[in-house]
């Protein structure tokens, strides 16, 4: 469902007084999801490049790329605008892994840009 964000505003934000959209990712539209970290040797990617799985059952499959074979994969499937997002948290949360979902459209609220960032979480 596409809707205009004037519409989304009006019948969220007047009727609650605050704003909030749930909707459905397009799962079947789902090229990669995985885990990403910074670690001592480079980037640490996890991912599934299966559609249709939850991220809890993708995960239990998953694959690992290192280094430059990350990049690699996250160049071929992230678009630039989210990968520019995805190295913005990486440099400020140092530690931290990050829990994503891409898409072969454009998802979210901010233009141009395929990957949802569903957690970025430090221990």
């Amino acid at each position: 469902m596409k809707l205009p964000i004037e519409e989304i505003r009006a019948q969220n934000f007047e009727t609650s007084g605050r704003f909030m959209l749930q909707q459905s990712m397009p799962d079947e539209k789902c090229l990669l999801q995985g885990t990403l970290t910074l670690t001592s040797e480079g980037l640490l990617l996890e991912y599934s490049l299966e559609q249709n799985l939850d991220f809890r059952r993708a995960m239990m499959e998953a694959y690992t790329a290192c280094g430059f074979s990350a990049v690699l994969i996250l160049r071929r499937y992230v678009d630039p605008a989210s990968l520019d997002d995805i190295y913005s948290l990486l440099e400020r949360y140092r530690n931290a892994i990050i829990e994503f979902a891409t898409y072969a459209v454009n998802v979210g609220m901010f233009p141009h840009r395929n990957t949802v960032i569903f957690e970025v979480r430090a221990y």
